[in-house]
């Protein structure tokens, strides 16, 4: 009985170490986005003459859906405001990146035998809900390396 609880116990501890550090060294890198903004009116940027939202201007300037992640203030410059952004896109790679990877980890100590077709599975849910059309390929290449 002591065994088993102990082996509870490491596997428990172990399984929390893995989800904390998914992937050790292996992990999916993304580039961050700004963009400043110009303007008077609190949530509005010009562009092009015209107002518009801090949606519409990351949107607009990287030519895909955006949101903004972060707003950063600086009274000491003439571009008082930069909005840190990331694409619709980006933004489903980095979550399904670290629910991929974390499921894989555990299904490689568990379930061996489950884990290629969880990935083969994980493939075709990327390929089919990606925002972008033909997107999403640095995480099908991440899924991929997971696999060797």
């Amino acid at each position: 009985m002591k065994k088993l609880i102990v082996t509870m116990g490491l596997t428990l501890i172990s399984s929390n170490a893995l989800a904390e550090k998914p992937m050790n060294d292996m992990s999916l890198k993304l580039s961050a986005n700004t963009v400043p903004c110009y303007g008077s009116v609190a949530g509005m940027c010009e562009l092009d003459g015209k107002l518009v939202t801090h949606e519409q201007l990351v949107s607009n300037v990287s030519g895909e859906p955006s949101f903004v992640t972060s707003i950063h203030y600086f009274s000491n410059r003439d571009d008082k405001i930069i909005l840190e952004y990331t694409t619709l896109e980006i933004d489903y790679m980095q979550r399904m990146a670290g629910d991929i990877g974390t499921t894989s980890t555990s299904l490689k100590y568990i379930w061996p035998s489950d884990l290629s077709d969880y990935l083969e599975q994980q493939k075709l849910v990327v390929k089919k809900d990606c925002p972008k059309l033909d997107g999403c390929q640095p995480l099908l290449e991440f899924i991929d390396k997971l696999h060797r």
